[in-house]
């Protein structure tokens, strides 16, 4: 049982993109272009893209294989995923940290007890039975030389 606090604080949610994904020779990509609450695991995923995708204009600019103002273009790429992801965590929030009575009571008697129902693939049908998605994964040993980056069966 705790008895004694040494360090108090309020949890503040921030869930926003920032003004802009660069400036001049200046990017960013990733969790620095947005933030969101902890009630959404797009959070990786989305950051993880958003790397990937600059990362790629980037080295296409560099190896002059596209011209620099490709990377004007990852802002209008990459934003309207985010927003959409911002969007759903704001209703997350909205569901499981409810600001009225009403809320808190669809939160406590239906998501609550609905998020605790066990899941199986018996219970929801997936994945299909015989299907590609229920066969095991082989593992992979990746390729040095000249067959870098393939990866083969172990």
């Amino acid at each position: 049982m705790v008895t004694e606090f040494c360090w108090v604080s309020e949890l503040r949610i921030h869930r926003r993109p920032a003004d802009a994904y660069g400036n001049g020779r200046i990017l960013i990509a990733g969790d620095v272009a947005h933030i969101q609450s902890l009630f959404s695991d797009q959070g990786q995923n989305t950051g993880l893209g958003s790397a990937e995708n600059l990362a790629g204009e980037v080295a296409l600019a560099a190896l002059g294989r596209a011209a620099c103002r490709l990377l004007d273009t990852n802002e209008g790429e990459r934003r309207p995923l985010a927003q959409k992801v911002l969007s759903a965590t704001s209703t997350a929030v909205d569901i499981m940290l409810p600001s009225t009575r009403g809320k808190r009571l669809v939160r406590d008697k239906i998501v609550l007890p609905v998020l605790r129902l066990p899941l199986s693939s018996a219970s929801c049908g997936w994945p299909p039975p015989n299907s590609a998605w229920a066969a095991p994964v082989p593992s992979c040993r990746w390729k040095v030389g000249s067959n870098a980056g393939r990866c083969s069966a172990a």
